[in-house]
C-alpha cells in the first residue's frame, strides 16, 4: 500500500481525500499547509509515496512546500500532484520548475486524481 500525503487548507477537501481513498490501494495523510505537512513528513513511521499539494495555502503555500520537499534527501524523487484552481501557463511552469510532476485543476473529480496517481507510479 502507497502513503499519500494530501496538502490543502480546505477542510472539507481533506475529509474528501480521507473517505475517497478509503476503498483503495492508498493510505492517505492529511496536512492543513506547507508546515503542518513538513511535520507530518518528520513524524511518518513510513516514508510517503507521493504527495498531492495545493499551491494557494496560509502560512507555508504549496510551491515553497514543493521546493522544502525537493531538498529533503529521501524525497527528491518522490512524486508531487498540484491540485489548484490556477491554470494559467505561468501558474503551472512555475509548479514544474518547483519540482512539481503533474496538475489536477479544482474543481475535480477523485477519478481524475486517482489516475494522476496510477501514471506517477
Amino acid at each position: 500500500m502507497k502513503t499519500i500525503l494530501a496538502v490543502d487548507d480546505s477542510a472539507v477537501i481533506r475529509l474528501y481525500f480521507e473517505e475517497s481513498l478509503k476503498e483503495t490501494d492508498y493510505a492517505i495523510l492529511t496536512a492543513k499547509d506547507g508546515n503542518n505537512a513538513l511535520q507530518q513528513i518528520e513524524k511518518s513511521e513510513n516514508p510517503i509515496d507521493a504527495f498531492i499539494i495545493d499551491i494557494i495555502m496560509a502560512g507555508m503555500d504549496g510551491l515553497t512546500l514543493i521546493r522544502h520537499i525537493r531538498q529533503l534527501k529521501n524525497y527528491r524523487d518522490t512524486p508531487i500532484m498540484v491540485l489548484t484552481s490556477l491554470s494559467d501557463p505561468s501558474s503551472v511552469e512555475e509548479a514544474r520548475s518547483a519540482g512539481a510532476n503533474c496538475w489536477v485543476n479544482k474543481p475535480f473529480e477523485i477519478e481524475q486524481v486517482l489516475s494522476a496517481l496510477d501514471k506517477l507510479f
